[in-house]
This record gives structure tokens, C-alpha cells and sequence, in this order.
């Protein structure tokens, strides 16, 4: 499931209170897309009722609680990180890399909302997740606690998770580059992280993000980034980078859409799109579109109205990009 058909499949199912797990690679926001359901649904009072527990941290008594004696007979106390009342999301983050034995120690909570003496209250919705079986350190699910689920998968997709970072300030070359080359948004080989450590996915990208933001000297800058997605990507994106500083000059090309240079080379175009849908306002939008028809691929002119119109959604009701719009219908992602 992509990002947002992923978030309205939680939505339904928290709603029903019916018990989910999502299934992906590590890195992909799987967590992040239940963090936003819980705020949307259960927020109140300005506070997010999201319980999200470690499971792997977690011994099962820490979920039985401990025993007393009370008139001969034992009694189970419910440890104090189980929700006593109100309503929310319980949600056990990277569920299949805890022992087994804490896993069973889940069934009967996800399934009857009890765990012994405890009751889960009404209010409650149970939601897990974690990375696929073939991942280091990931236990095989029992049975018994994988029927009690509703299984999600999530996917990335590119153009969605571009948007997502137009909307939370993600640094327009991160974003430009992407563009260029979608395919290393997530590039997770498990052999290859082993010798570099880490590798490029949305997570590590916003890291990026935040890196670029710092105004390094390039050579620190680099070594932050190979640090952050690997030496292979962060060496493509370091070149990338070198060719986005010597853009045409953005204030030219809004002075002097008609004859301003336009570059024909992919990576220079995806630049020059993202860097104009970052500047792009009602003043100067009518020169932006202007340039932007001379490229010679229409895929160059969807992306920045695409990014432009995300990331200031007041341009959407432009006289000259509604036009636009309508005209080139068939062409918009």
C-alpha cells in the first residue's frame, strides 16, 4: 500500500477497533503513518493518546504485571505502561523482533483486549509493527498472534513522500534530486548496510535534509551525509549537489522568462524545477510557467506545478496555472 491508501486502511481499522500490523522495510515510516492516525483520532486537549511500546525492550512479565497474595489467592497487579482509561492507540513498534515468548504474551491482549486480570479499555485500539521475516533479528511471528491481525504492507512511492517533504520544509535539492533519481529514495540491500552501515530511505533522507540545512563545508558535509545513506549514494547526491550551485540564476530567470537559459541535461532540469517551485509566489508564477514551457519534456513543467502548488497551495487558484492545468490534464500525476 502506498502512503496515503496505508493511512486510511489505519484509520478504518482503528475506528472499527479492530487489531493491525504493518509489514515493510525498515526506514519507510511505517511508524510515522500511526503516529498520525492516533493524533487525527484521539487527539485532545492538544495531547496525542499514542501508547507505543518496544516490545523487543519488554519481558513478559512487564506485560502480565507482577503477583500478590490477597486471602490466599494470587492476584496479578497490571503494570502501569498498559492505558487505564480514556481512549488511544496501543501500538507495539517492531513487535516480530521481540522473543517469542513476549510475542504470546500478546495474544490474548490483541484478541480479547484482556491479559490476565487486566482489561484494555473500550477506548483502546491495538495496532503493531515491524520488518519483514527475512531481516536480521526479526522473530517468526507465531501463528496464534498473526491471525489475530489485520496485515498491512507498506510501499514507498515516490511523488507522496515528495509531497510530505515539501510540506515539512524537507531542503529542495534532497527533494530535486529524488526527482532525478526516485529508485535510491529506498535502496535497502542488507549485505551492503552490513559493510557502510546505512543506507538511503525517506528516514535517512529527512536526516539528509537536516544535514544540508547546517551550511557545511562540503568536504564535512559529505562525510555527514555518506554516514547518513552510504558512501554510494551520498557520492551521487555530492555531485548532484555541484551541479545544483551552479543553476542559471533564479532571479534572471523570473525577470527574463523568454531568454533566459534553459539547461537540457535531466539532472539540471529536475534542479531548476524544484529550485523555482520553492521561489514560486502569485507575484512571479506567470514568469515561472513561462520558462518552464520552453523545456523540451513536459515532465520537468508537472513537477514544479506539482511541487510549487504543494508547497504554496494558494498558487492552485492562479488564473495561469488552473490554465494550465486544465490544458495538460491528460499529463498530471
Amino acid at each position: 500500500m502506498k502512503p496515503k491508501q496505508l493511512k486510511s486502511s489505519v484509520e478504518v481499522l482503528s475506528k472499527m477497533k479492530q487489531p493491525f500490523f504493518v509489514w515493510g522495510d525498515p526506514g519507510i515510516g511505517k511508524s510515522q503513518i500511526v503516529q498520525q492516525v492516533a493524533g487525527e483520532l484521539f487527539e485532545k486537549n492538544g495531547h496525542q493518546h499514542l501508547l507505543d511500546l518496544r516490545a523487543v525492550l519488554l519481558d513478559p512479565v512487564d506485560l502480565m504485571g507482577i503477583p500478590s497474595v490477597q486471602n490466599g489467592r494470587t492476584h496479578w497487579s497490571p503494570p502501569s505502561l498498559l492505558p487505564q482509561e480514556g481512549e488511544g492507540l496501543l501500538f507495539f513498534d517492531e513487535l516480530n523482533r521481540a522473543p517469542v515468548m513476549v510475542q504470546n504474551a500478546c495474544l490474548q491482549l490483541v484478541l480479547d483486549r484482556k491479559l490476565g486480570e487486566y482489561t484494555l479499555p473500550e477506548g483502546w485500539v491495538v495496532g503493531a509493527a515491524g520488518n519483514f521475516e527475512s531481516e536480521t533479528g526479526v522473530q517468526r511471528m507465531p501463528d496464534a498472534l498473526r491471525s489475530r491481525f489485520t496485515h498491512l504492507k507498506a510501499e514507498i512511492d515516490v511523488s507522496q513522500w515528495v509531497e510530505y517533504g515539501l510540506k515539512n520544509d524537507f531542503a529542495s535539492k534532497v527533494l530535486a534530486f529524488i526527482r532525478w533519481r526516485p529508485e535510491l529514495l529506498h535502496k535497502y540491500d542488507r549485505m551492503t548496510t552490513k559493510r557502510e552501515n546505512s543506507f538511503p530511505c525517506p528516514r535517512t533522507w529527512e536526516f539528509t535534509s537536516n544535514i544540508l540545512k547546517q551550511r557545511l563545508d562540503m568536504e564535512l558535509q559529505h562525510e555527514l551525509i555518506a554516514g547518513t545513506i552510504g558512501v554510494g549514494a551520498a557520492t551521487e547526491f555530492t555531485a548532484f549537489l555541484k551541479l545544483y550551485d551552479d543553476l542559471p540564476d533564479l532571479e534572471n530567470i523570473v525577470e527574463f522568462p523568454q531568454t533566459a537559459p534553459v539547461p537540457y541535461t535531466p539532472a539540471v532540469c529536475y534542479a531548476v524545477a524544484s529550485a523555482l517551485a520553492h521561489v514560486a509566489t502569485r507575484k512571479n508564477v506567470q514568469a515561472i510557467l513561462t520558462y518552464m514551457n520552453r523545456f523540451s519534456e513536459k515532465e520537468y513543467v508537472v513537477a514544479c506545478i506539482h511541487d510549487m502548488c504543494t508547497k504554496t497551495p494558494e498558487l492552485n487558484s492562479v488564473g495561469c496555472v488552473t490554465d494550465w492545468k486544465i490544458e495538460h490534464q491528460g499529463i498530471l500525476f
